[in-house]
């Protein structure tokens, strides 16, 4: 497990969700604002908290209410799961620690994790809850049993409501305290000191080097041109050209080794920026040397014979 120690926590989680979100990067705003409030809480289990970055957004809580089974954070928590499973989304995933703020710097250790194995962990390693704390518009805190809450629920929120706060509360906070304390030691036997700028780096080489297999790989399944003039066309993913700098898209079109490929937006006014090849190219092969890890060396490509709109690249 990787380590990044003593970073400027804020800017290490912006740097790395600008590697992989591409849609809803205003999410990251509610996660400055759940550190914030950790950082400056003088509750010693506010200070670690999971964050992650998928391709359409972010989410941040506090792991102590991630260990509560039934907390509907868990679930805000989990949203990007479908993604991940079906669809190939990538989760950027870490456990935060923070170890102190000044000057409006909040730092701490970062540990790298895997989404849906914390997820599956969590899932056994939560504590039921046993009682629900509602703060509705009186300000005063009305706790319930669990099970009474889910039962009257509408009932309580026509009362008391409209909700201030809310909190689910586990049978016994020292068992949960505990349950807290064993996650945290057990990150730390397993992490390994590690470099954030590396690590910023590694994930926008891999940026660039995912979206050419995605795009060798559709250019594989394609029987018949697509494109018009007998060529075959992908289009480029919008979260890598919502994320991508003008020199890693670049990048990308040096990663794909077609000798005719040319980047354009297309004749008939669809939105987006697509990918083109011609019929002559070997699209099966190259995508079988993209899935086995090889990295295909580009070919030399031709700077003329441009059609209206295009750039070979």
């Amino acid at each position: 497990m990787e380590k990044f120690e003593n970073v400027d926590v804020l800017a290490a989680l912006d740097a790395i969700m600008r590697q992989n979100t591409g849609f809803y990067q205003d999410q990251f705003q509610h996660d400055r604002q759940t550190i914030t409030e950790a950082a400056a809480s003088p509750a010693k289990d506010d200070k670690t908290l999971l964050w992650v970055s998928a391709p359409a957004g972010t989410c941040c809580e506090t792991e102590k209410d991630l260990l509560i089974r039934e907390n509907v954070k868990y679930g805000r928590f989990r949203a990007f799961a479908e993604g991940v499973r079906l669809d190939g989304d990538k989760a950027l995933c870490y456990a935060v620690k923070l170890t102190g703020a000044e000057g409006g710097k909040i730092t701490g250790d970062l540990y790298r994790l895997d989404y849906l194995e914390q997820l599956a962990h969590l899932s056994g390693a939560a504590l039921p809850a046993a009682a629900v704390t509602f703060t509705g518009r009186d300000g005063a805190a009305h706790r319930f049993p669990h099970k009474e809450y889910k039962e009257n629920e509408l009932r309580i929120l026509r009362r008391f409501g409209p909700c201030r706060s809310f909190a689910y509360e586990p049978k016994s906070k020292v068992t949960l305290a505990r349950r807290l304390r064993l996650e945290q030691e057990g990150r730390e036997r397993e992490a390994r000191p590690a470099d954030l700028q590396a690590h910023v780096r590694q994930l926008a080489d891999d940026k660039v080097r995912d979206e050419a297999q995605r795009i060798a790989c559709e250019f594989a399944r394609l029987w018949n041109p697509n494109g018009g003039d007998g060529r075959f066309m992908v289009k480029i993913s919008e979260i890598f050209l919502n994320i991508a700098t003008e020199d890693e898209v670049k990048q990308l079109a040096a990663a794909l080794p077609y000798k005719s490929l040319t980047f354009a937006k297309r004749r008939d006014g669809c939105p987006g920026l697509f990918a083109f090849v011609g019929k002559e190219e070997n699209r099966g092969e190259i995508a079988s040397r993209f899935i086995m890890g090889e990295r295909p060396e580009p070919e030399a490509k031709p700077t003329n014979q441009k059609g209206k709109g295009e750039m070979t690249l």
